[in-house]
């Protein structure tokens, strides 16, 4: 999976499954922009679970995700089995950077994920 583009913009892993699917959509955005503005999931660590999560499919339904965890994972050992398993439960999870941000590599050390079920 890629990161979005646009620092402003969230990704979904299209070829993966859609949220409200069984199986674990996943959704991608960044930490902060370029320039250390907040991004799109810049207060994501601050979920907690039980905390609701709410995301609008194509014909505009509401789909309400409840946070059942939440990880730090290093970027060299990221779990992608785990992140993008496929499940008997319609899961959630959102993925951003985190830890420490390296100039040399323009990269962080680190990604949050935050695992969630439908409600």
């Amino acid at each position: 999976m890629d990161v979005p583009k646009e620092a402003t913009n969230a990704g979904w892993y299209e070829p993966g499954f859609k949220p409200g699917m069984l199986g674990s959509a996943v959704i991608a955005a960044h930490y902060d922009t370029p320039l250390g503005a907040p991004g799109p999931f810049y207060n994501l660590g601050k979920l907690e679970p039980g905390d609701i999560i709410e995301t609008e499919d194509v014909n505009g339904a509401i789909l309400k995700f409840k946070v059942i965890g939440k990880k730090t994972h290093k970027d060299a050992d990221f779990p992608i089995k785990e992140v993008f398993a496929q499940s008997d439960q319609k899961r959630l999870n959102l993925i951003t950077c985190s830890g420490t941000w390296s100039k040399d590599a323009k990269n962080y050390s680190d990604r949050l994920v935050v695992y969630a079920v439908l409600q």
